[in-house]
C-alpha cells in the first residue's frame, strides 16, 4: 500500500485520502468567506 500511494508510512496514506486538495480548497473559501462576513477583510493596512 505504502508503495501504491508513494508515502514513507501509513500515516501519510490516511491524510492523503482525508484532506484532498478540494478539501483543502473548499475549507479555505469557507474560512475566507466566514472572514469577510465579520468584517475581517475590510481593515486597511497602518
Amino acid at each position: 500500500m505504502i508503495e501504491v500511494f508513494r508515502v514513507e508510512n501509513l500515516i501519510e496514506v490516511y491524510i492523503k485520502q482525508k484532506y484532498t486538495k478540494e478539501s483543502h480548497v473548499e475549507l479555505s473559501h469557507s474560512v475566507l468567506s466566514y472572514l469577510k462576513k465579520q468584517g475581517f477583510m475590510n481593515k486597511k493596512h497602518q
